[in-house]
């Protein structure tokens, strides 16, 4: 299965999808004990890669896409506003599976410190 992955980030949501995913032995569930692909050091354990290959990551903050870089997973990092890309005639893999990242900031702090500093002037 193919998956398509927008505001990619660093790739979290990309490993899990299509990665390999390296846990501590104890936060897996006994039903998942099966999944468990390679034994590693001091209870590490990697988790056998599900059938989800990411065909295409875009974001636009290089940063993000170098911490993919050192992780080894950007070879189909497309860096750039996506709706600009899309404008210029990009054209996207095909995909069984689309995720998106969510903002690493949360907006509600900031929201709620305005209000409150538009009360007090």
């Amino acid at each position: 299965m193919n998956c398509l992955s927008l505001f990619t980030g660093i790739g979290g949501l990309d490993i899990g999808f299509g990665g390999k995913v390296v846990v501590h032995e104890n936060s897996i569930a006994p039903d998942m004990i099966s999944r468990i692909s390679k034994r590693l050091e001091n209870g590490f354990v990697e988790l056998a890669p599900h059938n989800m290959r990411v065909v295409f990551q875009n974001d636009i903050k290089l940063g993000a896409r170098h911490i993919c870089e050192l992780n080894q997973t950007a070879e189909n990092y497309v860096l750039g506003d996506i709706v600009e890309l899309l404008d210029d005639g990009l054209e996207l893999p095909s995909a069984d599976v689309v995720i998106g990242g969510f903002p690493c900031q949360d907006p509600l702090p900031r929201a709620v410190l305005l209000a409150s500093l538009e009360r007090t002037v």
